[in-house]
């Protein structure tokens, strides 16, 4: 039996009419958890106009507190889709939470998302925290001063199940035809390859990228206890600064280096997941090669500056 735990009453649900949202949207209801259901429209096609009647009939019909939004997302398959359209649309929870109250995001993340995740962070040859794949649960800013949590209460099943169980109880839900499409970005190409592999074949590739995420969860553990022991003792935290000694910090390996980055951006507001692979690179070739003197920057709102002794990072907007 399939059950949804760690959602707290009055959540805010993020459903796109999809079949995990979808499950989701009715386990909690079966469950009798109170919770809103917020829809964002990406854009006027068919298949998203239809998702988002499908979302909308549902919350009607099932009496729940609904909000939509449409955006303008940028043009699928584009360069940074996925996160871009992922920004619009915690903008959206964010002003929801404030101006209701809600207390938490739930999304339907599943098992194939996090294996997804992986590969990516793979293919990319990204760090640590992003080869541990998907959190089952987070803390996001949504204004300053301001936090709320994002619970992923599916993370543990996988896509199939849910729709076998939405096909138990001849519940509807809207699968979108551009999600195999490999033309749309790096995720969708991974999906379209993987939708090729027998049942035996697939779950092999998926238990290989949970493989590779509990390594890295491991290792973040690891390189988290060596940048607590001494970070208290060497961090100077300021509203918008920080810093840091560049001995201590070309005293880390890579992990711990992340680790302390990690640290870093989220002392600062901002999401460490958003950082751009490249700019983690740049700034751990600065530390670890040379580079004294340096002034670099860290995506669009935070920026560094490396002496011999010191290392400062501040924001530079936002």
């Amino acid at each position: 039996m399939l059950y949804c735990k760690g959602v707290p009453e009055n959540a805010l649900l993020a459903v796109s009419g999809g079949g995990d949202s979808m499950a989701l949207l009715y386990m909690m209801t079966e469950q009798k958890i109170p919770f809103a259901v917020g829809h964002i429209q990406h854009g006027e096609t068919i298949p998203q106009i239809a998702a988002a009647e499908l979302v909308e009939l549902t919350a009607r019909k099932l009496q729940l507190p609904y909000h939509v939004k449409a955006v303008s997302a940028p043009s699928r398959g584009g360069s940074g889709y996925e996160a871009k359209a992922r920004k619009l649309r915690y903008q959206a929870f964010s002003e929801w939470i404030i101006q209701f109250g809600y207390t938490a995001v739930a999304t339907a993340h599943t098992l194939d998302d996090v294996a997804e995740t992986v590969a990516i962070a793979t293919y990319r040859k990204q760090g640590i925290v992003a080869l541990a794949g998907i959190p089952e649960n987070r803390t996001i800013q949504i204004s300053p001063g301001t936090t709320t949590q994002v619970v992923r209460p599916l993370i543990n099943y996988l896509r199939q199940e849910l729709r076998d169980w939405l096909e138990s109880r001849n519940l509807e839900w809207f699968e979108d035809p551009t999600n195999l499409d490999p033309t749309y970005g790096l995720r969708n190409r991974i999906r379209y390859e993987w939708s090729k592999l027998s049942p035996l074949e697939y779950a092999a590739k998926i238990s290989q990228q949970l493989q590779i995420a509990n390594s890295a969860h491991r290792r973040i553990v690891i390189a988290e206890e060596i940048v607590n022991e001494s970070w208290k003792h060497v961090a100077e935290l300021h509203r918008n600064e920080v810093r840091l000694p560049t001995p201590w910090l070309r005293s880390l390996d890579s992990d711990a280096l992340q680790m302390a980055l990690v640290r870093i951006v989220r002392h600062l507001g901002q999401e460490a997941g958003g950082l751009p692979g490249g700019h983690r690179r740049q700034w751990e070739h600065l530390l670890n090669v040379g580079g004294w003197g340096t002034v670099g920057s860290l995506g669009k709102t935070l920026a560094y500056r490396i002496t011999k002794r010191q290392c400062w990072i501040y924001k530079v907007s936002g």
